[in-house]
């Protein structure tokens, strides 16, 4: 009788017998010795090569068959292999058409089995198997069904994976139905989930691809278009063929976001260009032109020939539905506006075939109710009666805002004269910490009188500045739970903006009082880049601003007031943390050239430090390695964050969080980054996605990311000591100047752009052409942006940043507490800092290197240098007074006191 592994050899020899020999093998398995490892393995390949030859003969019932009749030989073997085997026939399903009913039977089936052999994760795993093909199937409520007892036991078993993937499709089924708050809600578990383990990249996409779907029923394109291109590319990445739906949702946004111009240039960037002659591709390129050229007819006529490519997918035929009402109602406005009187035939006429005149009644009806259209049906005569748009009349609104102001007025009336009696507190400084005082300490009179100062001054009836603590009273802001913000932070407000008085007075470095003077900046209004004239001049600002300043401000950015401080409600967490559970989470700077982590206040310290100090070597240590002055320790610490959220472990008291961290980071990035990246590309004549390809965002290729940073006020000593200034500003610098080329600060901006989110306590200083050093004015809700040091070698030095620093607040804000929230935004690792020559307006201008090109390092290499170089190394004296040197990677810093 011939063995197992002579009928398998006869079977690739002999295709036309081939079933026969396998079901042979497959029917010898009873009567076989199962000790023996060698014929398992022979009886497990006959197995898949019998489902490989039903696949391929399109035979989905033969296909059934074998997995129900392999059972036998199923129970002997191990469970994990057990799993293996059923899930490789299972996927064989998905080459044979019209097989739905049949798989999701014999899912059934095999869940029956795996439940009455108690294979618990077998069955977990055809259960999630079965969910989804119940969602493709339209068969929702059998689904939920499916998903409410599969989440209880998955979370009793606390297990991660199958629950991330379990909830995710839960957002699926719900979004299937139309309940958008719960899809919400499950989508929001799966990324709990998913932020407790390593989540695989082809489930971070799908993650990534639900979030945008979710995000454009809501019409906030933009942030779905962020998602949908994330997703876009590690689907490529991996090769995967829904990286195509991807790239068919981004043309989509692109479209619904009224910029249909864009659609040409995204389909002509590296990852898109092996797609743009896919004929669906080609239709949603269609749809761009019909709706660039606003024609109904065109838009009809598209939807007419590419049915099939865009009818399929439900989102895009939801969304495609939206288009078409809005061109629909564009091209009837633009039909009537000439009228007084039309009629409705005559409108029905020229709009054209694809609507009757029923349906333009109709139309014209709804248009009237929303009040687009000002007028009324005269259906007896068969006409449209327009009426002029009435004047909006804004005496209201006016009444309430000169109310708002009286308010604000007799508020502070009642301060004033609430003073004596809380100035008999002012002598005292209380801790309040969680609702509850927790210390009380007797000041010294000049203490008392320092805190006086910044209590009077800077007084506000919803909080209390005494002197080193200042915590929040009542009222609080209150932050509700929601799938978007899902951990309202115990209803306490923990950081409360203080007052910005327009007029100040701030002590010199002598220790003089003298008046404040405010840096003239630009202010860029992202809103102005919807339309080809505001992005014009948008591009002429920055380029301005960044070649001759180096900073200024960006307003209308997308976040609201509420939002931001909401970011720094969540950032004061991050110091409230125990010193025992910072330290856990301590950055390796030295060693990984990262800040990802805690920098904890006084790490910068020189082993030396009284000796230094003492043999009055100060000026060249630069004050014990700190980039301070005067042998002091640093009051600062931050924590960085990576825009992977996931890359790390976090605190526990952040970890709620980490989902409102990770869109903060995405909003930074890809509304507010991405389109300053493109505007200096423009202004240097560049392809418009030049920095865009060499920023990635959530992987390990760039160590860009969020930064909270907290500098703590210091005893009057130390401000003695260091001049009152608490961080040293910094410059790299060229050979061949004479003068120093600006460009990073404010700790170590060796990245691209900087974005500095706006906020009273002022410190940040900038030194103007002329060498005088300039404060930066807050503005609400603002963002400050500036050029790092990579952008300078990248740009030539044509991009400077400008030489600032930071330092005690002005008088009146003295003794606060400076919370910071940043993104830092560096170059890919592998990107070599050299200027890119291609630049038409470089080439007219002329480059100015920071190196050989040949020496010059990678971002990598050179941001590892840096940071683990940082407060550790020994500036020397440069030729300069007040300016100190070191060499990294080849290249010289600058720094300036």
């Amino acid at each position: 009788m011939p063995t197992p592994a002579e009928l398998l050899a006869q079977a690739e020899t002999n295709p036309a017998q081939a079933e026969a020999l396998y079901k042979q093998i497959l029917s010898d398995a009873s009567t076989s010795d199962d000790s023996r490892a060698e014929d398992l393995r022979e009886h497990e390949t006959a197995l898949v090569k019998l489902g490989e030859l039903y696949r391929d003969q399109k035979n989905a019932q033969g296909l059934a068959d074998v997995i129900t009749s392999s059972r036998a030989f199923m129970s002997s073997t191990a469970k994990a292999k057990t799993a293996k085997l059923i899930r490789t026939l299972l996927n064989f399903f998905a080459a044979i058409p019209d097989s739905t009913a049949l798989q999701i039977a014999t899912l059934q089936d095999n869940i029956a089995w795996s439940k009455l052999e108690k294979r618990i994760f077998l069955k977990h795993s055809l259960e999630t198997r079965l969910v989804a093909l119940q969602l493709e199937a339209g068969q929702f409520r059998p689904a939920l069904s499916m998903i409410e007892g599969l989440l209880t036991e998955l979370k009793r078993l606390d297990d991660r994976m199958v629950l991330t993937e379990v909830h995710l499709l839960e957002s699926r089924v719900y979004r299937g139905v139309g309940n958008f708050a719960k899809a919400k809600a499950a989508l929001t578990s799966a990324r709990t989930a998913a932020n407790s383990i390593y989540c695989p990249p082809p489930l971070q996409s799908a993650l990534d691809l639900q979030s945008g779907i979710l995000h454009a029923e809501d019409k906030d394109y933009t942030t779905a278009y962020s998602y949908f291109f994330e997703a876009f590319e590690s689907m490529s990445a991996q090769g995967e063929d829904a990286a195509l739906g991807a790239l068919k949702y981004m043309l989509l946004c692109k479209v619904m976001l009224n910029l249909p111009e864009d659609v040409t240039s995204l389909l002509g960037i590296k990852l898109a260009s092996k797609y743009a002659q896919l004929r669906e591709v080609e239709s949603m390129r269609a749809i761009a032109l019909a709706h660039q050229a606003r024609n109904l007819a065109d838009f009809e006529r598209v939807l007419r020939e590419y049915k099939d490519e865009l009818s399929s997918d439900p989102t895009i035929r939801s969304h495609l539905a939206a288009l078409y009402d809005t061109l629909l109602e564009q091209n009837l406005l633009r039909i009537v506006e000439p009228y007084s009187v039309v009629e409705i035939a005559y409108v029905a006429e020229m709009v054209g075939q694809g609507q009757g005149r029923q349906g333009v009644e109709a139309k014209l009806s709804q248009m009237i109710l929303d009040k687009v259209l000002h007028g009324v049906l005269d259906q007896g005569r068969g006409c449209l009666i327009l009426f002029d748009e009435p004047e909006s009349d804004n005496s209201y609104g006016a009444a309430i805002d000169t109310l708002a102001q009286v308010g604000k007025v007799v508020e502070s009336l009642y301060a004033k004269a609430d003073v004596d009696w809380w100035e008999l507190f002012l002598g005292s400084r209380f801790s309040w910490t969680m609702g509850v005082f927790s210390s009380f300490e007797t000041l010294s009179e000049e203490s008392r009188q320092d805190d006086r100062l910044t209590g009077v001054r800077n007084f506000n009836r919803e909080e209390w500045n005494f002197g080193w603590h200042k915590r929040p009273v009542l009222p609080l802001r209150n932050f509700s739970a929601s799938p978007l913000n899902p951990s309202p932070i115990a209803n306490h407000a923990w950081y409360i903006f203080p007052q910005n008085p327009s007029s100040r007075s701030a002590a010199t470095d002598d220790g003089e009082l003298t008046s404040v003077e405010f840096a003239d900046l630009a202010i860029v209004d992202l809103a102005k880049l919807g339309t080809p004239e505001g992005k014009a001049q948008l591009l002429q600002d920055v380029r301005n601003a960044l070649s001759t300043v180096g900073f200024f401000y960006v307003i209308n950015h997308g976040y609201t007031q509420e939002q931001t401080r909401r970011i720094f409600d969540i950032a004061e967490v991050l110091f409230r943390v125990s010193d025992e559970e910072k330290q856990k989470y301590v950055a390796k700077m030295k060693e990984n050239g990262s800040y990802q982590g805690y920098k904890p206040r006084q790490y910068w310290v020189c082993p030396f430090e009284q000796n230094v100090i003492q043999s009055g070597l100060a000026d060249i240590c630069d004050g014990s390695f700190k980039h301070i002055d005067g042998g002091i320790r640093d009051y600062i610490e931050q924590y960085n964050i990576h825009t992977n959220v996931t890359a790390k472990e976090h605190p526990e008291a952040l970890r709620p969080f980490l989902s409102e961290i990770e869109a903060f980071a995405r909003h930074n990035h890809f509304n507010i980054l991405l389109p300053l990246l493109r505007l200096l590309a423009l202004s240097l004549e560049l392809p418009e996605e030049t920095f865009v390809d060499k920023h990635s965002f959530g992987s390990d290729l760039s160590d860009s990311g969020v930064r909270m940073m907290k500098y703590h006020p210091r005893p009057s000593d130390d401000e003695m000591k260091s001049r009152n200034v608490w961080l040293k500003g910094h410059a790299g610098m060229n050979p061949s100047r004479t003068a120093p080329t600006w460009s990073l600060a404010h700790f170590i901006d060796i990245g691209s752009l900087t974005l500095l989110w706006s906020q009273p306590v002022s410190g940040l200083q900038i030194l103007d052409p002329q060498g005088n050093w300039k404060w930066v004015k807050h503005i609400d809700n603002a963002l400050v942006i500036n050029a790092g040091e990579s952008l300078e070698f990248m740009s030539g030095q044509y991009y400077k940043g400008t030489i600032h620093r930071v330092r005690q607040p002005p008088a009146d804000q003295r003794g606060l507490a400076r919370l910071g929230v940043f993104y830092f935004a560096l170059f890919n690792d592998d990107q070599k800092l050299v200027p890119l020559q291609e630049s038409p307006v470089l080439q007219r201008v002329g480059i100015v290197r920071r190196t050989q090109d040949d020496r010059a390092p990678s971002m990598g290499l050179y941001r590892k240098s840096r940071i683990a170089a940082y407060g550790l190394s020994v500036p020397k004296q440069g030729k300069e007074k007040g300016v100190e040197e070191e060499e990294i990677a080849g290249v010289v810093i600058r720094h300036y006191n």
